[in-house]
C-alpha cells in the first residue's frame, strides 16, 4: 500500500486528521499511520486547536481536514458554528 504522504505529496502541506481511535485500530493497513496531526474525537477544542494550526501556517499552504465517522458529532451546535467559519 502507497503511504498517505507518498499520495498526497505536492497536494497538501499539511493534513489533519479526525479519527476515532477503535476505527484506526481496526484498519488492517492504516494508510494514516504516520500523520502527526491526529485527533481522536471531535469536539469544539480539538477543532479549534486544528484551526488554530492551520491559521498559523502560511496562507500559500494547502492543507486538509478529514473527518472519519464523526457526522453525529456534527450535529453539535457550537462544531457547526466553527465549521462555518472554515474558509474553503
Amino acid at each position: 500500500m502507497v503511504p498517505i504522504q507518498k499520495l498526497l505529496k505536492n497536494v497538501y502541506h499539511t493534513i489533519y486528521l479526525f479519527q476515532h481511535s477503535h476505527s484506526t485500530a481496526s484498519l488492517k493497513d492504516n494508510i494514516f499511520e504516520d500523520l502527526p496531526n491526529k485527533y481522536d474525537e471531535l469536539t469544539y477544542e480539538t477543532l479549534n486547536d486544528c484551526l488554530e494550526k492551520i491559521k498559523n501556517d502560511d496562507s500559500k499552504f494547502c492543507n486538509a481536514i478529514i473527518m472519519d465517522d464523526f457526522t453525529s458529532f456534527l450535529k453539535d451546535n457550537d462544531i457547526k458554528k466553527h465549521i462555518k467559519t472554515i474558509n474553503l
